[in-house]
């Protein structure tokens, strides 16, 4: 089967009608048509794209959600105060973020012109260190970002939907969380690490052995900007010590260590 190209019709519609196809949602769970969806958004790589991406099957509807908040957290990631040290990042930042302002399609950098304030940073013990510009963002919008990228990680690594009443608490986490919530992961061990580009996208994981909703990530940016995503089942009650970047309890843990590869 060759796929001919219309006059005026993209490369993306041309691939979206060759690969389509009927099978499950990573995303929902429905079985309905499908494409292949990128977990992780091209547009946080420069070019060329890694020669290894991860892909799952999405149906029209989340693959269109998903796409809706994909700039939105390549800009967030880029002009975050840590992310913004990245070579990768600041090239972005010059060569997409910048124009997508100046068109006025950029969300985060509409909202940091009109909300932005300049803020003390003060360590824990209270020493101040230097100022930065803060502002409040759209929480909504990044937990159904990540969401959608922690779906779709776990769906490629165990071939298993996410229950769609999953609760998903996203963190961004600072050095000393990072450090912390690291120091859970090597207590009850880990799946990964997995490496996408070079160092722009990591995680590992962990999930419970007897509740598939029951999931901790640690996901990192651009080699340093920490998010924890943890997924709970509707009514989950945590351990006697609390959310400390992870679930109390007993995880089952596979370690691999390598890239992701999408096969």
């Amino acid at each position: 089967m060759f796929a001919i190209r219309l006059a005026g019709e993209s490369e993306t519609k041309v691939a979206k009608h060759r690969k389509r196809r009927r099978g499950l949602c990573a995303y929902c769970g429905q079985m309905c048509e499908v494409t292949r969806d990128h977990v992780i958004p091209k547009c946080l790589f420069t070019m060329p794209l890694p020669k290894v991406m991860v892909t799952v099957p999405a149906c029209d509807a989340c693959h269109g959600k998903k796409s809706r908040h994909e700039d939105f957290l390549r800009d967030l990631l880029t002009m975050d105060i840590v992310g913004s040290e990245s070579p990768v990042a600041q090239r972005l930042f010059h060569e997409k973020v910048l124009s997508s302002h100046r068109q006025g399609k950029s969300l985060v950098c509409r909202i940091a012109m009109a909300q932005a304030r300049q803020t003390p940073i003060v360590t824990p013990a209270g020493v101040y260190v230097d100022e930065c510009y803060v502002a409040h963002l759209d929480l909504d919008r990044v937990i159904e970002m990540f969401s959608f990228i922690v779906r779709g990680l776990y769906f490629r690594l165990r071939k298993v939907v996410l229950s769609p009443d999953c609760k998903f608490d996203v963190r961004r986490l600072g050095v000393e969380d990072a450090m912390k919530c690291w120091g859970g992961f090597e207590e009850y061990g880990y799946n990964g690490p997995y490496i996408l580009g070079g160092g722009v996208f990591w995680c590992v994981c962990q999930y419970a052995a007897s509740d598939d909703g029951i999931t901790n990530w640690m996901l990192v940016f651009y080699e340093r900007v920490y998010y924890g995503v943890v997924t709970t089942p509707p009514g989950f009650v945590s351990g006697p010590k609390g959310r400390d970047c992870g679930t109390e309890g007993n995880l089952k843990t596979l370690i691999h260590d390598g890239v992701m590869r999408d096969d």
